[in-house]
């Protein structure tokens, strides 16, 4: 699979090309699929060679797949995922795919959205303990005030 048959099946499926520097929200939003879809499907390209195909940097597509990653999980956001879901479909019908490959893949998105929750819960963590930092330190500065 390449990054190219991910544009082409996203194309035809909804007469979308991802490489167009629209900004519109269809657009963004099937360009987010195609990041996700080609780090996925495409194990062979780099990320930096995934995001040149679209004309976007290798940052672009870290971000738009964590934003992607965490649309796919809100609930308003339905119709992202529909499409999604069909992009997958027809990847997997028609570019039918060894049964480890299937496997390791499910495996990876599973390590992939637990390091992704493991990192926002330890984001979260050290923001509160720096907060508590910085009201331990006024606290300490204000009893020696006193």
């Amino acid at each position: 699979m390449t990054p190219e048959t991910i544009i082409q099946i996203i194309k035809n499926q909804y007469e979308i090309d991802v490489s167009d520097k629209s900004s519109k929200r269809n657009y963004s939003d099937l360009r987010s699929i195609y990041f996700y879809l080609a780090r996925r499907y495409c194990v062979d390209y780099s990320l930096e060679d995934i995001a040149l195909k679209v004309g976007r940097l290798h940052a672009n597509a870290i971000i738009m797949t964590e934003r992607f990653l965490e649309r796919v999980e809100t609930i308003g956001y339905k119709e992202l995922n529909n499409k999604f879901k069909r992009l997958v479909s027809v990847i997997e019908e028609d570019y039918k795919t060894d049964e480890d490959v299937v496997i390791a893949l499910k495996i990876q998105d599973y390590s992939y959205l637990s390091l992704q929750k493991n990192h926002r819960i330890a984001v979260k963590r050290v923001k509160y303990l720096d907060s508590e930092v910085r009201r331990l330190k006024k606290l300490n500065s204000n009893s020696a005030a006193v």
